[in-house]
């Protein structure tokens, strides 16, 4: 999809957006006033329909521990999600080696393991971060906030609006 001419272009480097949340991310390429989305990569909660796996502990007619597994494995969905989120960026990243930078949308509690699951090659791209679940947002939103805060640190020139470039011009 073509890009608003008021946002970034990354008409010098091809970048990836990586928004990503508690089990889900998109992926995304940008690159010469181009945006496409590359993947959709989702967990699943997993769904318990009986009482499997239901522990309980009971001494002298008290209960003293109990817990179930109709909440959510953290740790378990966790490592699955960080294994299949590096296996699709590496897969990205062998198909489309010009890629110079990554930028990354995710909560502050994911994004620090995120960063740590990724091999150093991956790790030396990762330029930008922002805190926040921005996994359902529009690109264009994503974009904007590249340009809002970070994107003087690039070097690269946002195209004016044609109003601007008048009124500059005289």
């Amino acid at each position: 999809m073509q890009i608003e001419k008021n946002l970034p272009q990354f008409n010098n480097s091809k970048s990836l957006i990586v928004a990503a949340g508690d089990h889900d991310a998109k992926i995304y390429s940008v690159f010469n006033g181009i945006i496409k989305k590359l993947e959709l990569f989702c967990i699943p909660n997993p769904c318990f329909t009986d009482r499997e796996g239901f522990v309980m502990q009971k001494i002298k007619g008290k209960y003293l521990t109990s817990g179930a597994v109709y909440t959510p494995k953290k740790e378990y969905l966790r490592v699955k999600f960080l294994t299949g989120l590096r296996k699709d960026i590496k897969n990205i990243l062998r198909r489309e080696s010009e890629i110079k930078n990554i930028y990354l949308f995710a909560p502050e509690y994911i994004a620090d393991p995120i960063i740590k699951s990724m091999p150093v090659q991956i790790q030396e791209k990762i330029k930008i971060m922002h805190s926040g679940n921005y996994a359902l947002q529009h690109p264009f939103k994503l974009l904007n906030m590249i340009k809002e805060k970070e994107f003087d640190i690039i070097g690269e020139s946002v195209p004016l609006k044609e109003e601007a470039r008048k009124l500059l011009s005289k």
